[in-house]
């Protein structure tokens, strides 16, 4: 897949998806991509389907299986805290502790 080949040469870990056709194409990405050991988040209101009734019932049965699903305030709550830690852990890989 072209899409995992640019993001492991970027040695990105993390990606959110945003679409439409959440039973189809974000189901299919969103598999394809837990699978491959990357971490997985979809904000809700930045996915649709065109049916309603299957939309909910793939995010609230299928995708929390693979990804992370959440409201924005959540994901930026969330995202932001991992940030931080990243931020955290790259530092003191970078940076150890003296003795």
């Amino acid at each position: 897949c072209e899409l995992l080949e640019v993001l492991k040469a970027k040695a990105i870990t993390k990606v959110v998806l945003a679409g439409t056709k959440t039973g189809q194409g974000i189901l299919a990405t969103t598999e394809a991509l837990s699978d491959e050991g990357l971490l997985v988040y979809i904000v809700r209101e930045c996915v649709a389907d065109s049916s309603v009734e299957r939309h909910e019932v793939v995010l609230d049965q299928v995708l929390n299986q693979y990804a992370d699903v959440l409201g924005v305030e959540a994901f930026r709550e969330q995202i932001s805290q991992e940030i931080m830690l990243d931020m955290y852990v790259a530092f003191k890989t970078v940076n150890p502790p003296a003795g």
